[in-house]
This record gives C-alpha cells, sequence and structure tokens, in this order.
C-alpha cells in the first residue's frame, strides 16, 4: 500500500503498524487454528500427552503461541511503535477548572467554589 504525497507521517506510521498487527494476527490464528484441528480431533485418549497439565496439542496449539504473541506485542509496542509528534497543544477555547466555578452542574444551583456538588451536604 503506496502513501499519498500529501498524507500526514502519522497516518503513515499507524498504518504500517497496523498492518503489522495484522499480518501477526493472521499468522497466529492460522497456525493455532490449523495446529489444534490437525493434533486435537480425532485421537483417542490413550494417545494424549500432557505437558504442564495440558494436553499436548492444546499446549503447542495455544500456550506457547499465546505466549509467544504476547512477547512479541511487548517487544512490538515497546521497540517498533514510535511516538509521533502531533504538533503544539492550542490553549485557546478549552476551560480550566478555575473557569468552571459558579457554573451550574445539570439542572442544579451553581457550585460554590471548594464544594463540588454545589453547596449540598449529603451527610
Amino acid at each position: 500500500m503506496m502513501a499519498h504525497e500529501n498524507e500526514d507521517p502519522v497516518v503513515t506510521h499507524s498504518r504500517r503498524e497496523a498492518l503489522g498487527v495484522l499480518a501477526a494476527w493472521l499468522i497466529a490464528m492460522t497456525y493455532t487454528v490449523t495446529y489444534c484441528y490437525v493434533y486435537g480431533y480425532d485421537r483417542k485418549a490413550a494417545d494424549l500427552k500432557f505437558l504442564l497439565g495440558f494436553p499436548d496439542w492444546f499446549f503447542w496449539g495455544l500456550v506457547v503461541p499465546w505466549t509467544l504473541c504476547l512477547g512479541l506485542s511487548w517487544l512490538y509496542a515497546f521497540y517498533f511503535m514510535q511516538d509521533a509528534n502531533l504538533g503544539d497543544d492550542r490553549d485557546e477555547g478549552f476551560l480550566d477548572d478555575d473557569d468552571l466555578v459558579g457554573v451550574p452542574p445539570s439542572g442544579g444551583e451553581p457550585a460554590k467554589a471548594g464544594t463540588p456538588t454545589g453547596g449540598h451536604d449529603h451527610a
């Protein structure tokens, strides 16, 4: 997938990261479903072996790949994904908590400074 000439770099990085996650999920799902189907169905109970208390097909088909995915997700999040500069914060048009003193809460009396409930005692 090609980035457009005027596309924001944040979108380009986000798309690349999302495609990486999608590819990892698709590989893990395909392996898990295939392995569990091939080794988990049509087996006699006498043929089952246990690893750490799990049937062998479950251990190799779910426990190991999901643990591997957890580790890869951690590595992906901390070493591959990048923070993006979204620009400077804009302060105009935003209210601070001090600007809200005296503004009535939804349908009530005007709030008094220092009393979040608008001066009502709820004791």
